[in-house]
């Protein structure tokens, strides 16, 4: 018997280490095409090597609308749906203390911890709503 899981597509932002390159590589044992994304290329081009099923590597800023509508329509365009995005793209402060953190850097860890979620999930369920069947997961690590 199939997997349910056989031929689904994952997109997962922040996929080039920790958690998001660890969740890639489950997700494509488990028989699902992946979707990379993230800022480092190379880093995204070894991940995908890791990944037994079949891959798209997508380096970018998540924090970017039109990169964000650029992979969901790649995606859709290779592997024809988008069954489950893992939203996992996430940056942190650096450790000093607050009084010397600039505003504009804890503005960006916002912008990528969630605003890129917000971007990334709104794609998403353009994508969910009008594809047969219809429907998809949305996930925020």
């Amino acid at each position: 018997m199939a997997s349910s899981t056989q031929g689904k597509v994952a997109i997962v932002t922040g996929a080039s280490s920790g958690i998001g390159k660890a969740t890639a590589i489950i997700l494509s044992k488990a028989g699902y095409r992946v979707v990379l994304v993230a800022r480092r290329e190379a880093e995204l081009n070894s991940a995908a090597q890791e990944c037994p099923s079949e891959t798209l590597v997508t380096p970018g800023d998540v924090t970017d609308e039109v990169f964000a509508a650029k992979v969901f329509e790649e995606a859709v365009k290779k592997f024809g749906r988008v069954d489950v995005l893992f939203n996992n793209a996430g940056i942190s402060l650096p450790a000093v203390p607050i009084e010397d953190i600039p505003v504009q850097d804890f503005r960006r860890v916002i912008d990528v911890n969630l605003t890129s979620a917000f971007i990334f999930t709104r794609e998403a369920f353009k994508v969910f709503k009008n594809q047969t069947p219809r429907g998809g997961r949305s996930v925020k690590a």
